[in-house]
């Protein structure tokens, strides 16, 4: 009776008579899982940049960058990482355990996100990934999985990771030794990656093409190990 009096001179437009245990929801708000709109109640730690869901299959030094650790990965592995990302900060936006239960082609407002659950994903994707991204990038790009794929395309690989991807080719190539065909295969393929990036405008000029219909088996070889297996 005594909140129901206290009630009655309150100013705000609608109040609800509610029992909260406060231990729980502190302990929900410390493991970052409490539901927005309980989160006036209690007093929530400061929480420091987590890496979370881009950490998991990372394999990154401590102290390095996502962008650094992405660099390093394939395109289908860095796009799952970016939409485990998302998923995971949208299930903690709305207050659920398991990034499962956010579907990755089911809408944002279909999940429950309003403009200010929207801006709260928004602010979460900024701190962990560096990017400035909109205050309606959710409403942008109206899905968990669209959202990635911007993550994805702002955060591709850099010139740098090209660089090493081409260090780690060349070390893989001089310590096998192909038969024949394969490294004719890899020969030609080389060939055509050089033919298309001098095509591209880079300003690289490709060398003479080698003829490898015409080739000897020792023009083969030699080209194989100046071209492909030399540092």
């Amino acid at each position: 009776m005594a909140l129901f009096d206290a009630g009655l001179t309150a100013d705000e437009p609608a109040l609800l008579a509610a029992k909260f245990d406060l231990a729980t929801l502190t302990e929900q708000a410390a493991a970052d899982r409490l539901a927005p709109m309980l989160r006036g109640l209690v007093r929530q730690p400061r929480r420091s940049v987590r890496t979370g869901a881009v950490g998991m299959g990372a394999g990154g030094a401590a102290g390095e960058s996502l962008a650094d650790r992405l660099a390093v990965m394939s395109q289908p592995d860095r796009q799952r990482i970016l939409l485990d990302l998302v998923r995971t900060d949208a299930a903690t936006v709305l207050g659920r355990r398991e990034r499962d239960a956010i579907a990755p082609e089911r809408a944002f407002k279909d999940l429950g996100f309003d403009s200010l659950t929207g801006v709260e994903l928004r602010n979460r994707l900024t701190a962990t990934t560096g990017l400035q991204l909109p205050a309606s990038a959710v409403f942008d790009h109206p899905t968990p999985a669209a959202l990635a794929d911007v993550l994805v395309e702002q955060l591709g690989a850099s010139p740098v990771s090209v660089l090493a991807e081409l260090d780690r080719l060349e070390a893989a190539l001089s310590s096998t030794a192909p038969d024949d065909e394969v490294m004719v295969q890899a020969a030609k393929r080389l060939q055509t990656l050089a033919t298309r990036w001098a095509s591209s405008g880079s300003g690289f000029e490709a060398e003479e093409e080698f003829d490898l219909a015409s080739a000897s088996d020792d023009e083969l070889f030699s080209f194989a190990e100046n071209e492909l297996g030399s540092s």
